[in-house]
């Protein structure tokens, strides 16, 4: 599955939230999505705007307890300013899509800073980090999604 970015604002403003009774991740104001992208079963939401790109617009979905969590000082990565596109066309409205490969989709908290990463936590000499809505941020390399970042309130 192909990904790029496009640097710029940030289209979606709101803020990730970590609900303990459910062991989830919510993102308030909810936002419209087309189709979702499941990393595990945290989803990636995307939009089509008017140009028929597929931007990112939100995270949301169970991810477990805290506890089971890998809990590390993590070297939260320089995100620009922008958006995630899904450029797989073949993604229809309505679809949720898993990422490959499960194992790669381990869950680093750093209790410190309160950064979640979903996936490879090492930083890319040559990959790109975007902040895609408020605190929640994706690293490409060649046009892959290697990790996730997600900076939620605790509740």
């Amino acid at each position: 599955m192909l990904f790029s970015f496009e640097e710029g604002p940030m289209l979606h403003h709101g803020q990730v939230v970590y609900v303990g009774q459910e062991y989830a991740l919510n993102f308030a104001p909810s936002q419209y999505s087309d189709c979702y992208i499941l990393i595990g079963y945290v989803e990636v939401g995307f939009r089509s705007y008017f140009d028929k790109r597929k931007r990112a617009t939100h995270v949301h979905g169970y991810c477990g307890t805290p506890i089971r969590w890998h809990q590390q000082r993590l070297s939260v990565p320089e995100f620009r300013s922008g958006r995630l596109l899904l450029l797989d066309e073949t993604i229809e409205d309505g679809e949720n899509v898993r990422l490959e490969g499960p194992d790669m989709w381990g869950i680093s908290y750093d209790p410190t800073t309160s950064w979640i990463c979903f996936g490879e936590t090492r930083s890319y000499a040559d990959g790109i980090a975007v902040e895609f809505a408020t605190n929640c941020g994706a690293i490409l390399q060649a046009n892959q999604l290697k990790a996730l970042w997600v900076r939620p309130i605790f509740q």
